[in-house]
């Protein structure tokens, strides 16, 4: 039978390395996530097509909005379907959230406003049509494309 002083010793051990894994996992830094797109647009140009982006192992939709268009065209919403021509994201578009919407995308030039959905953890892969509608539910501009992301964690073993 081991003595109460070894079952001490092994269970401070054990608590130590637990601690360290742990301390570990919560200061390593996010994996690195790497995306390519590709959009094709028809109508008036409202928005620079959309792009994927990564931050911290999550992949972003990213839709820059040219902001004098979307005020000559009076944009309300930015539709995103699915594949299935199901609606994916919703976005609404009006003068109180330009100013909030402060989000730095390397993809979106001055005078765009960067509008964002999170799409999920890296890896992922989609196709989305990309409709930008009035104030009155016309389409204005529609926009499809596809995208690949993927993070360094997703390419291990």
């Amino acid at each position: 039978m081991p003595s109460s002083k070894n079952i001490v010793t092994a269970a401070l051990l054990f608590s130590v390395l637990l601690s360290l894994t742990g301390c570990t996992a919560l200061f390593e830094e996010p994996a690195t996530v790497r995306c390519s797109s590709e959009t094709r647009s028809d109508g008036e140009a409202v928005i620079s097509g959309f792009t994927a982006t990564g931050h911290d192992g999550a992949v972003y939709l990213v839709v820059p909005a040219i902001r004098e268009q979307l005020d000559r065209f009076n944009v309300s919403r930015i539709a995103v379907f699915d594949r299935r021509g199901e609606l994916a994201y919703d976005i609404p578009v009006d003068e109180d959230n330009f100013a909030m919407n402060k989000m730095e995308a390397p993809q979106v030039s001055d005078g765009e406003i960067p509008y964002a959905v999170a799409i999920g953890a890296a890896p992922q892969h989609g196709w989305y049509r990309v409709v930008v509608y009035n104030g009155s539910g016309g389409a204005v501009q529609t926009t499809t494309g596809g995208f690949n992301c993927y993070s360094d964690e997703s390419l291990s073993p």
